[in-house]
């Protein structure tokens, strides 16, 4: 069987802003029927995103991240310290707003991310129990728990969202490498299981085992001055503005 080609990004680290405008730019830019991108990323410090639907006064509610650098997300769900985590993005078209592939890609990432801890001797299982109701919710996303989450053992060690952009879907996803000392409660996969999991072996083992779940086959790029110039109006406009940030 053919594969269909695909984008790959692993970009160096970098500030929060820039992060989120970069996944915009690229969902911004595709169109029905391109290549889907991938991409790998880490921050350039300890940096904590808002889900989009969080409100302001609950991050000032959260110490140990207070004096961390902050910005909102477009996609939902609870507060990420992005620190000791390895964070994703894919971008691909989607027919409608329904589309089962859509809600497909969540296991798709989630299961073949296990098939690669397993190499590590790591039991990770994808959550099928249903959302933890919890009142107040917490408001760090991995103190949350909802269907297709990945678990090992009680703990949550990645999780994703995703936001429809006319035909297009920008899918966010988190996995917790270690735990931040800006996020101390949060136990991080070297924590539960005493291994250090080196970032790039993981990226690659897990790009291997998503070009064959996906049947695609992944062609590493470097960002065009486009793309570079589009991000950077996104930072101005949005994502570094306050408008945006405080806008809940």
């Amino acid at each position: 069987m053919s594969t269909s080609p695909a984008r790959l990004i692993h970009h160096v680290p970098a500030a929060g802003a820039w992060n989120m405008a970069l996944d915009e730019a690229l969902v911004a830019t595709h169109q029905e029927g391109d290549r889907p991108t991938l991409r790998f990323y880490l921050w350039s410090e300890p940096t904590l995103s808002l889900g989009y639907f969080q409100s302001v006064t609950s991050r000032h509610q959260h110490g140990g991240s207070r004096l961390c650098r902050w910005v909102r997300r477009a996609t939902g769900g609870g507060a990420i310290l992005h620190d000791r985590e390895l964070t994703y993005s894919f971008v691909c078209s989607v027919s409608d707003r329904w589309d089962r592939g859509a809600t497909q890609l969540y296991q798709k990432f989630h299961q073949t991310l296990a098939d690669c801890l397993a190499d590590w001797g790591i039991r990770a299982e994808i959550n099928k129990n249903g959302s933890l109701a919890q009142d107040p919710e917490p408001f760090l996303c991995f103190q949350r728990r909802s269907v297709g989450d990945l678990l090992v053992g009680d703990s949550k060690i990645a999780g994703s969202a995703q936001r429809r952009h006319r035909r297009s879907l920008l899918q966010h996803g988190s996995v917790l490498l270690g735990t931040s000392p800006y996020a101390e409660e949060i136990p991080g996969l070297a924590e539960i299981t005493g291994q250090d999991i080196s970032t790039d072996e993981l990226v690659a083992m897990w790009t291997d085992r998503l070009a064959v779940c996906l049947n695609v086959s992944f062609t590493p790029i470097t960002v065009e001055d486009s793309l570079i110039e589009r991000a950077t109006d996104f930072v101005h406009t949005k994502f570094g503005k306050e408008c945006w940030n405080y806008r809940r």
